[in-house]
């Protein structure tokens, strides 16, 4: 599997999948390559329905190409979700997290922050990258 991923913390199911579509339409566009020289692939994880650029109600394993979630964590460049996989997940191959969606409570940040700090088994992990797009550090620190 891919070594390190980011993940994006997004403020809904359906910016989820607006963002994953965004993504991958960049990715095919610029023709942009993973590490391993492959075309990119981004992977949306979400419960529940969303609206597919088409307008058809769609499921995140419909807009993952009918993968299950765990190949297609497996096999993604860049993690997108908003709520699915923020508590009881371990991946140790996060390195950075892009939050965009707000802090309301304490126990959304402990979540959060405990995705990007999981040490690879018998190893250890660098300080993780964080990225706050939404929320002044005032609010952070009030959480």
């Amino acid at each position: 599997g891919h070594q390190i991923k980011p993940l994006v913390v997004a403020s809904s199911q359906q910016t989820v999948y607006d963002l994953g579509d965004q993504l991958k339409k960049l990715a095919t566009k610029k023709r942009i390559r993973s590490s391993r020289g492959e075309p990119l692939m981004v992977g949306v994880f979400f419960s529940g329905t969303v609206q597919s650029t088409s307008g058809k109600a769609i499921r995140d394993k419909e807009a993952n190409g009918g993968k299950s979630d765990a190949a297609m964590l497996e096999e993604s460049d860049i993690i997108v979700c908003c709520c699915k996989f923020l508590a009881g997940w371990d991946e140790w191959r996060l390195c950075s997290v892009f939050l965009c969606r707000r802090v309301l409570s304490e126990e959304f940040l402990q979540q959060m922050l405990a995705r990007a700090t999981r040490a690879r088994p018998g190893q250890g992990k660098r300080r993780p990258l964080i990225f706050d797009l939404a929320n002044h550090p005032d609010d952070v620190c009030a959480a």
